[in-house]
C-alpha cells in the first residue's frame, strides 16, 4: 500500500471538510426561488411614459444647467479680458470711461467704446489716462514719446512708462496730440492732403476746359399762338485756384407772330483764389433788351469774394464789388454811373440725382440815390440727369426774376420768366 506523506493526508482531509461544510450551507433550488421571488406588479403604459418623460426632463435640465454655467463662465472670462485690455479715461467728476483711445487733437479726446460707439471728451474734463498698449504722445514743446500711460488715483497724476527712461510724470495740460503707433502724424496728413490737391490741380491743368449747351423751346396754340425759345452756351476753365467762365444767352418770345421779348446777354467772369476761402473777381456783362428799350448796357465790376461753404457737392460764395456801368437807350440820352454789386452763387447736390442752384445779384447806382435806383437779378434752378447720375444730358427747370425800380416809361418793374430746357455738358 502506497504511503502518502503526512502533509498530503492533512491537506486532503481539510479540503473535504470545507467542501462538505459549504455544500451543506447551500439553499435548495426551491427554497432559493421562494426566498428571492417577489410579486411583480403590472407596469401601465402611462407610468412607463411618465417615467421616460421624467428622465428626459431631468436630463435636459441637467444639460441646460451645464450650458448656462459654461456660458456664464465664458461671458465672465470675456468681460475680464475686455476690461483688462481696455484703456481708461478718468474724468474730473470721478467717472471712468473704458474703451480704446483713438487719439487726441485740438483739445478733444476720442474714445472708441463698445457700449456707446465713438465718444468725444473735452481735454479740460480729463483728470488722468491709462493705456494698455504704448501710444505716441506729443507735448507742447514739440517732443514726441512712445510710452504707456499710467494713472495713480492716490496722487491723481498720469505718468509715461517707457523702458528707456522708466516712469516720468505727464501734465495733461502739456499734452497737445496723441495717436496710435503706426498712424500718420498731423504733418503727414497735411502733406498728403496738399499732395492730393496738387495732383488734382495738375490733372485739371491738363484739360481745364468744360462746356455746357442749354436749349429750351416752348409753344402753344389756341386762342393765340405763342412760341418761346432760349439758348445758352457756357465755357468754364477751372484750374483749382483760378476760374474763368464765359456765357452767352438769347431769350426770344412771340405771340401771334409778334415779338413780345427779345433779349441777348453775354457775361465773362474771372475768379482767382487769394486763400482757401477768400478770392478776387472781375466781371463784365453786355446786355441788349429791345422791350426794355436798352440798345446796349455794359458794366464792369471788380471786388473780393468769400466761400461760406466750399466742399464737393456743396458750394456757397458771396461777392461784393465796385464798378462802372454805361447804358445806351433806344430813345433818349445815354447814362453812365458808378455802381456797386452784391450777390451770391449757390450750388447744392441735394440728392444723387438732383442739383439746386441759385444766383442773386443786386446792382445799386452809388452816385444816383442807390436806394431808389437799383436792379436785382435772381435765378433759381433745379437739374436732373437724364438716365444715370453720370449722364451728360440733363433736364433743367428755371425761374428767373429781373427787377428794376426805375424802368423806362411803359416798361414794368418786374420781369418773370419760366424755362424748361435740356442741357448737354461737355467735359
Amino acid at each position: 500500500m502506497r504511503q502518502w506523506p503526512l502533509w498530503s493526508w492533512w491537506t486532503v482531509r481539510r479540503w473535504k471538510s470545507r467542501k462538505r461544510k459549504t455544500i451543506s450551507t447551500w439553499p435548495t433550488r426551491q427554497a432559493h426561488r421562494a426566498r428571492t421571488a417577489q410579486p411583480r406588479s403590472k407596469l401601465s403604459k402611462g407610468r412607463l411614459l411618465a417615467g421616460l418623460l421624467r428622465y428626459a426632463l431631468n436630463d435636459r435640465e441637467s444639460r441646460m444647467s451645464d450650458v448656462v454655467r459654461m456660458a456664464g463662465w465664458l461671458a465672465a472670462g470675456l468681460f475680464w479680458i475686455g476690461q483688462a485690455g481696455a484703456d481708461i479715461v478718468h474724468t474730473r467728476d470721478g467717472s471712468t470711461l473704458q474703451g480704446e483711445i483713438a487719439g487726441l487733437d485740438d483739445g478733444e479726446l476720442t474714445l472708441e467704446t463698445t457700449f456707446a460707439g465713438t465718444v468725444t471728451v473735452d481735454q479740460a474734463e480729463v483728470a488722468g489716462l491709462e493705456t494698455e498698449a504704448p501710444v505716441v504722445v506729443r507735448l507742447d514743446n514739440g517732443d514726441e514719446v512712445t510710452a504707456r500711460l499710467l494713472y495713480e488715483s492716490d496722487n491723481d497724476w498720469t505718468s509715461l512708462d517707457n523702458p528707456n527712461f522708466g516712469d516720468a510724470p505727464l501734465a495733461l495740460e502739456n499734452l497737445v496730440h496723441l495717436r496710435r503707433p503706426g498712424e500718420d502724424s498731423p504733418e503727414q496728413i497735411l502733406a498728403q492732403t496738399r499732395l492730393a490737391e496738387a495732383e488734382a490741380r495738375a490733372a485739371a491743368l491738363e484739360d481745364p476746359w468744360s462746356g455746357r449747351l442749354q436749349v429750351g423751346i416752348q409753344g402753344s396754340q389756341g386762342n393765340s399762338e405763342t412760341q418761346s425759345n432760349a439758348i445758352r452756351a457756357e465755357a468754364l476753365r477751372d484750374t483749382g485756384r483760378e476760374r474763368l467762365s464765359l456765357a452767352i444767352q438769347r431769350n426770344k418770345e412771340s405771340q401771334d407772330d409778334e415779338d413780345t421779348r427779345d433779349e441777348t446777354r453775354a457775361t465773362a467772369r474771372l475768379e482767382r483764389d487769394w486763400t482757401e476761402r477768400f478770392f478776387l473777381f472781375g466781371e463784365t456783362e453786355a446786355e441788349k433788351d429791345e422791350f426794355e428799350e436798352i440798345d446796349l448796357r455794359v458794366r464792369a465790376v471788380v471786388g473780393p469774394g468769400y466761400f461760406l461753404i466750399r466742399r464737393p457737392g456743396h458750394e456757397y460764395k458771396l461777392r461784393m464789388g465796385l464798378g462802372y456801368e454805361h447804358v445806351d437807350y433806344v430813345e433818349g440820352d445815354s447814362e453812365s454811373n458808378i455802381i456797386s454789386s452784391f450777390g451770391w452763387d449757390y450750388r447744392y447736390d441735394w440728392l444723387p440725382w438732383m442739383r439746386l442752384t441759385h444766383t442773386l445779384t443786386l446792382i445799386p447806382e452809388i452816385d444816383n440815390q442807390p436806394a431808389d435806383n437799383f436792379r436785382a437779378d435772381s435765378r433759381l434752378g433745379a437739374e436732373f440727369p437724364l438716365g444715370t447720375r453720370e449722364s451728360l444730358w440733363k433736364l433743367r427747370g428755371e425761374l428767373a426774376h429781373e427787377y428794376e425800380n426805375q424802368p423806362e416809361p411803359g416798361v414794368e418793374e418786374l420781369d418773370t420768366s419760366y424755362l424748361l430746357s435740356v442741357i448737354r455738358d461737355f467735359e
